[in-house]
């Protein structure tokens, strides 16, 4: 019985050790496919998962100062919803800072920057040269004289004025001025604001005695003409005179160039004479350049020996 006995425990023991050795076995099985990695490269079950990043957990949370009208809010957190707290005020442009920088991968590629701000902006076609003035002007850009053309009992006036007083002013000394007590007056005078009120006033007696033929004698029956002139200039104190000398169209231009220069001091001359200031007088030589007639009768080369003169602050008052 002895025998049986200790058979039957040597049999349960074994049996024990097998389910032992079972046990063991499938646990270790067990633990080395849950040790094992899957296709992607992550452990299964034995690593915590890791969390997602979101715009809350990359936002480090900062508390504004409360104020009297709002309390403390702390940005970059949610807060749970509550009717007592209104949220903050958000616009596109800043939501949409929020939620690139909340992103865990940054873009490598550069930033798009507009060709405008890489290139200069052109200058608009629609900007131009300043407009030259409204009045006709001379070559030095002064604006051409008003001319008073004086022939005997009649006086044509033309050019353009600032104003109507200065035209009226213009056309009261035109007819003073006259040779005749009653003269015919022509009127193409134009009121062009944008004129300077000290534009210069052309004068041309077409009826006054000339210069001798090839000579700057200022001879009685002239003087008697330049007078006028001279009554001008000691009326009007603050006007300047530019005086013109003029020759014919015969001889060389040298020898007219020349005695045109000697005119033009003869009545310089004459001028400082009847009392005004050489500071007030300038002269000028053209020689044959600027011709009242190109005919060649004795009237016509008379016409061309002459002065001419050009009065700056006529207009004035």
């Amino acid at each position: 019985m002895n025998g049986i006995g200790n058979y039957g425990r040597r049999r349960d023991l074994s049996w024990t050790i097998a389910i032992m050795v079972t046990v063991l076995l499938v646990a270790f099985f067990g633990w080395l496919v849950l040790r094992s990695p899957d296709d992607s490269g992550q452990t299964l079950l034995t690593q915590p998962s890791t969390p997602v990043a979101t715009a809350e957990a990359s936002v480090v949370p900062v508390t504004l100062a409360s104020t009297d009208s709002a309390p403390a809010v702390e940005v970059g957190v949610n807060p749970t919803p509550d009717d007592s707290v209104a949220p903050l005020p958000t616009d596109s442009a800043s939501s949409d800072a929020i939620s690139s920088d909340a992103t865990t991968t940054q873009s490598t590629e550069p930033l798009a920057v507009p060709a405008t701000t890489l290139t200069p902006n052109p200058i608009s076609p629609s900007l131009t040269a300043p407009a030259g003035p409204s009045y006709p002007t001379l070559p030095d850009g002064s604006p051409v004289p008003v001319l008073g053309v004086y022939n005997g009992d009649s006086v044509a006036v033309s050019g353009n004025v600032p104003s109507q007083a200065a035209k009226d002013r213009l056309l009261g000394l035109a007819v003073a001025n006259s040779q005749s007590l009653d003269p015919v007056l022509t009127d193409f005078v134009t009121i062009n604001p944008d004129v300077p009120i000290g534009i210069g006033v052309r004068v041309i007696d077409a009826a006054s005695e000339r210069f001798p033929d090839g000579d700057a004698e200022i001879r009685p029956a002239h003087a008697a003409q330049l007078d006028r002139a001279l009554a001008i200039m000691n009326l009007f104190p603050e006007v300047k005179v530019l005086i013109i000398g003029h020759s014919d169209q015969r001889g060389s231009e040298e020898q007219n160039f020349e005695i045109s220069r000697d005119r033009a001091q003869a009545v310089n001359d004459y001028f400082v004479a009847g009392g005004v200031s050489p500071l007030r007088i300038s002269s000028r030589a053209v020689g044959e350049a600027d011709l009242l007639t190109e005919n060649d009768d004795a009237a016509s080369l008379a016409l061309n020996r002459r002065t001419e003169f050009v009065f700056y602050g006529l207009l004035t008052e």
